[in-house]
């Protein structure tokens, strides 16, 4: 009697072990592999965003920027005044009307200088999109948490290309700016010049 007893103990604890062994491996196998994929998937995905409306704000500050140079550059060209030119008569007054002449074209290189910079931020051939070739039916068979992952991975690739296009657009925009402000100088420094220039002639 003893001996059964003992020998339905054992049994009992084996199918115990089995049972508990089973329920840990089922529990195991519906742990997802990338908990946080989703998260990180609409973290980059925000990112995203955010460098796709940086670009379109730097296209909108070009688009403006190319109107006011076109406008100063048709503005100050009316305004330039060679008559001075037939006055020379020495060879220094030769040279003078030299650095004149390259003194009132300085503004119009620059403001061309600065719009080539900005018509250059209006390219968006180096921008990058998530590649479609990953949407495919064996994928969608995969564990949600496991695409998700992958699709993080891909927009993060992508969201750093544009990130490093939108910083060199970026200083573009900045340079194009710089060399505007220094036109305008130049043009206000002409302005007085010319004046300076009727009354001495």
């Amino acid at each position: 009697m003893e001996g059964d007893f003992i020998s339905s103990n054992n049994s009992s604890n084996q199918v115990t072990q089995v049972t508990e062994t089973q329920v840990s491996d089922e529990s195991s196998s519906q742990v997802p592999q990338f908990p946080s994929g989703q998260v990180l998937l609409e973290t980059i995905q925000h990112e995203y965003d955010i460098e796709t409306s940086r670009k379109r704000d730097l296209e909108n500050r070009a688009g403006v920027l190319i109107a006011l140079s076109g406008a100063l550059i048709g503005f100050y060209a009316n305004t330039l005044d060679y008559s001075f030119a037939k006055e020379a008569s020495t060879p220094f007054e030769y040279i003078a009307v030299v650095f004149l002449v390259l003194v009132y074209l300085l503004p119009l290189i620059t403001l061309l200088t600065a719009l080539w910079n900005f018509l250059k931020i209006l390219d968006a051939k180096s921008y990058d999109r998530l590649r479609l070739d990953g949407f495919k039916i064996e994928v969608g068979k995969k564990a949600s948490d496991s695409v998700s992952m992958d699709l993080a991975i891909n927009y993060k690739d992508v969201v750093l290309g544009n990130h490093n296009v939108n910083e060199e657009k970026a200083k573009q925009l900045n340079k194009g700016i710089k060399l505007m402000y220094f036109s305008l100088i130049i043009v206000v420094f002409v302005y007085f010049l010319q004046n300076i220039l009727k009354q001495v002639i």
